[in-house]
């Protein structure tokens, strides 16, 4: 999944609120928590010049 693609999610599940009914916006805040640590992640392990992509931390993404 490209940065584009990221970006889009995030884009989307940012776009839900709490009057899309409780569920919903619940999934979407996890959801964006799991992008952002594995975000995170790919960040501290470029850092480390480990070159892993968020494509290897976050399979789905593939």
């Amino acid at each position: 999944m490209e940065n584009n693609d990221i970006d889009a999610l995030i884009k989307q599940y940012r776009q839900i609120t709490r009057d899309d009914g409780n569920e919903k916006y619940a999934q979407a805040q996890f959801e964006l928590g799991f992008i952002y640590k594995r975000l995170e992640w790919q960040h501290i392990f470029k850092q480390q010049n480990y070159g892993v992509t968020i494509c290897q931390i976050l399979p789905e993404a593939n």
